[in-house]
C-alpha cells in the first residue's frame, strides 16, 4: 500500500466519484429533551437546522449540554421527546443511516505503534463498502492525505508518552482523518481543537470548512473556546446556554449583530474577542443594556423565540433529496477484513526482526535459564525425576520411595516456580494483545469491524510469539536442569503452559481493565503454582 501510493498520487484520476458524495442531507431538530434517570433535564427544547456543504459549530457555557445535543441527534443517547427529520423524513435519530454518518471522538483513538499511512489504511478498508476497489481506496487515503496536510509524514509513527511520533495537532488531524476517510456525508465531531493552540485550531477549522464546501458534507462540531479567526471560519453557528436551551442558531455572521439587538454591546478593550464575549454572555458574567430583570438561565431562549416567530421565513427548506440514504451499507466480508488485520497484527506484534529476536527468543531464553538455575539447585531436592521401576529398586533403600513417587522427590515441587513464573509473565504479555486496544477496538466496530476476523487474525499472529517463547524458555531452562525428560518433551511441556498463559491472559483482558491485568495474571500465576505445584501433604499420608 506505502509503495503504490507513491505513484498513485499523480494519476489517479481526481474526480473520482468516490470522493465527492452524492447524498446531500439537511438535518432539523425540534424541541429536543434529554432528561437522565434523575430528573435532570439536559436538554429543555432544543431546535436547529443542520445543512450541507456547512460546518457547524455547537458552543456554549459549559455544562450546556453542547456535546449532549450532538449525540442525542447521532443516536448515541436517547432522547426524552422532540423531532428529528432528514431531507424532512422524520427520523428517531442518524442510525436509521448509519452508513452516511461519522462520528469523530474528542480522544485521539489511534494505533500508535502504527505510522499515519497505515492507520488511514486500515480505516478505509474497514469503512468504505466492500465493491470498493483497491484504487478507489488508495485515492480515498491520498486524499484524505492531502486534505489534511498530512502526507509528509505518512510514514512516521503515530507515537506515544514514551515514543516520540508525530506532533499533537498532527495527531487531532489524523484522528479525524480516521473518519473523513470513509467518504460519508455526515460528520459530527467532539471539540476537535481542545487542547490545540490558537494556530493549529484555526488550521483544523480551516480544514474542515474547506472539506464541507468542496465535497458537500454536513458537519458539526462541539467546539469549546475558538480563537477569532478559527470563529470566523464557522458557517453556522448553536448557542447553548444553561440547562440546554437555545441561544441562538443561524449564521455565524449574524451572531454579533443579534446579540447587539438585545443590548449586549461588546467593548473591545473590555470584553475581548466577540467568541470569548459571548460565551461570559451566556454563562451570565455578561447583562445587556436596559434589561433589569433579564435572566441569563432562561431569557436567551425565550428572546430566541420570539424572534424567530418575527421572522419572515419561507416555506419548508428546500431538499436535496427525498431518500434518507442512498449508500449501501455493505461492509467487507469476513476474508477481507481478515487479512487486513492479520496483517495488521503482525505489525504490531513484530515491528521488526531484531525486536522479535530481543523479546521473544532471548528473554525468554534468558528466562529460562534463571528458572532452572533455582529448581535445579541441590537444596531444591531434585533426584531427577519419576524414574521406571526397576531403576528405582536399584537404590538405597532409603531412597527408592522418593525415586518413586513424585510428590516426595520433590520434582512436582519444581513445578510450582515454573508455572507461577510462565502464567505470570507470559499471561501479562498476552494480556496487552486485546487489552491495549478496547478503545480502539470499539470505534472501529461502529466503522463496521467484522469481530470474529479480528479475534481470529490477533489470535493467530500470536502463533509464532508462543512458539518461540515456549522454545528459548526451554532450551535455558535444560541448560541448567537435569531431568529424566527428553528435552523434547520438556520443549512440549513449556509449549502447553506458555499457550494456557496467552489463554488466560486474553479471558483476563476482555474482564478486567488494562492496567489491572498484570496483578491479575501474577496472583493467577501465584494460585495455580501453590494448588498444583506439589506444596500440599502427599497423598501417600494417612489423615
Amino acid at each position: 500500500m506505502e509503495d503504490s501510493l507513491e505513484t498513485s498520487g499523480a494519476d489517479i484520476e481526481p474526480r473520482d466519484v468516490l470522493l465527492r458524495p452524492t447524498n446531500q442531507f439537511t438535518i432539523q431538530f425540534n424541541n429536543l429533551y434529554c432528561t437522565l434517570p434523575d430528573g435532570t433535564r439536559i436538554l429543555n427544547g432544543a431546535s436547529g437546522t443542520l445543512s450541507p456543504s456547512s460546518f457547524t459549530a455547537i458552543m456554549g457555557a459549559s455544562g450546556a449540554g453542547k456535546s449532549t445535543l450532538m449525540n442525542v441527534i447521532a443516536g448515541n443517547v436517547k432522547k426524552s421527546d422532540g423531532e428529528i427529520s432528514v431531507n424532512g423524513i422524520e427520523c428517531a435519530n442518524l442510525r436509521c443511516m448509519k452508513a452516511e454518518v461519522s462520528f469523530v471522538p474528542q480522544e485521539d483513538i489511534m494505533h500508535r505503534e502504527l505510522t499515519v499511512l497505515q492507520n488511514l489504511t486500515f480505516s478505509a478498508a474497514i469503512q468504505l463498502p466492500r465493491e470498493t476497489t483497491q484504487r478507489q481506496r488508495e485515492r480515498c487515503v491520498y486524499d484524505t492525505l492531502i486534505k489534511l496536510r498530512l502526507e509528509h509524514i505518512r510514514h512516521n509513527i503515530v507515537g506515544d508518552e514514551v515514543h516520540r511520533g508525530i506532533s499533537g495537532g498532527q495527531r487531532k488531524r489524523l484522528n479525524i482523518g480516521l473518519d473523513l476517510v470513509s467518504c460519508r456525508s455526515i460528520v459530527f465531531l467532539d471539540e476537535p481543537t481542545t487542547g490545540l493552540d490558537a494556530v493549529t485550531a484555526t488550521e483544523i477549522a480551516q480544514i474542515l470548512t474547506t472539506i464541507s464546501k468542496e465535497k458537500m458534507l454536513t458537519i458539526t462540531a462541539v467546539i469549546h473556546n475558538p480563537g477569532v479567526r478559527a470563529f470566523s471560519l464557522f458557517s453556522d453557528l448553536i448557542l447553548l446556554q444553561a440547562g440546554g436551551r437555545v441561544a441562538f442558531a443561524g449564521g455565524t455572521e449574524d451572531c454579533e449583530g443579534y446579540f447587539a439587538s438585545l443590548g449586549f454591546h461588546r467593548d473591545c478593550d473590555v470584553d475581548g474577542p466577540f467568541p470569548d464575549f459571548v460565551l461570559l454572555c451566556l454563562s451570565g458574567d455578561k447583562r445587556p443594556l436596559g434589561e433589569p430583570t433579564w435572566d441569563s438561565n432562561e431569557s436567551f431562549s425565550i428572546a430566541w423565540l420570539q424572534y424567530k416567530c418575527s421572522m419572515k421565513e419561507g416555506n419548508t427548506p428546500v431538499h436535496h433529496s427525498t431518500m434518507l440514504s442512498r449508500r449501501k451499507n455493505h461492509a467487507p466480508g469476513f476474508k477481507f477484513q481478515f487479512m487486513f488485520c492479520l496483517d495488521r497484527a503482525i505489525m504490531q506484534a513484530y515491528p521488526s526482526f531484531r525486536h522479535f529476536l530481543r523479546l521473544y527468543v532471548l528473554a525468554p531464553y534468558l528466562m529460562g535459564i534463571v528458572l532452572g538455575r533455582i529448581i535445579g539447585n541441590p537444596l531444591a531436592q531434585n533426584v531427577l525425576g519419576a524414574h521406571a521401576t526397576d531403576i528405582c529398586l536399584q537404590q538405597h533403600p532409603d531412597l527408592i520411595e522418593r525415586c518413586l513417587t513424585l510428590q516426595q522427590n520433590g520434582y512436582m515441587n519444581a513445578l510450582q516456580p515454573c508455572g507461577f513464573n510462565v502464567l505470570a509473565l507470559y499471561g501479562s504479555v498476552a494480556s496487552g494483545t486485546f487489552g491495549k486496544e478496547k478503545v480502539i477496538y470499539v470505534r472501529e466496530c461502529s466503522y463496521g469491524l467484522n469481530k470474529l476476523s479480528y479475534f481470529c487474525a490477533k489470535v493467530i499472529a500470536d502463533v509464532p510469539r508462543i512458539y518461540f517463547s515456549a522454545l528459548g524458555t526451554s532450551m535455558g531452562f535444560t541448560l541448567r536442569f537435569v531431568s529424566a525428560m527428553s528435552s523434547r518433551e520438556i520443549q512440549g511441556g513449556f509449549t502447553i503452559l506458555v499457550t494456557f498463559a496467552y489463554i488466560i491472559g486474553y479471558a483476563v483482558s476482555f474482564l478486567v481493565p488494562y492496567e489491572r491485568c498484570s496483578l491479575i495474571c501474577v496472583l493467577f500465576g501465584l494460585c495455580m503454582g501453590s494448588t498444583f505445584g506439589g506444596v500440599a501433604m502427599p497423598m501417600s499420608t494417612g489423615v
